[in-house]
């Protein structure tokens, strides 16, 4: 079972706030570069990157019922484990955070984002 940190929490919180709740394309680049998913400095657009990874916040993005389909669920397993990331080639993209080596912990209550 993977547990997250707090600085891990708030890496999460930042791009959902970059994203969904204040959508701005340069920040969120700021943000995935500052916690090493994207590469600082690579040759993709923000408007690539939004696309890219919007794709992973569809679900919340939406105001109502949305149904998470078996073509969306397969989607987004192929973008989670394709090392290859964005469309040219992809070489910019690191493998998902929720992988990384963690300290153990002792479970502490999940409390609700800002």
């Amino acid at each position: 079972m993977k547990h997250f940190s707090v600085a891990e929490l708030k890496e999460f919180e930042d791009m959902i706030d970059a994203m969904v709740l204040h959508p701005d394309p340069a920040r969120f680049r700021r943000v995935i570069e500052d916690i090493g998913l994207l590469h600082e400095g690579e040759p993709f657009g923000d408007d690539e990157i939004v696309e890219y990874f919007g794709h992973f916040y569809e679900f919340i993005q939406i105001d109502g019922d949305y149904t998470i389909t078996a073509a969306y669920a397969s989607e987004t397993v192929r973008r989670f484990f394709d090392q290859r990331g964005l469309r040219r080639d992809h070489e910019g993209i690191e493998p998902a955070p929720v992988v990384r080596d963690h300290q153990p912990h002792q479970p502490r209550p999940l409390r609700a984002l800002r």
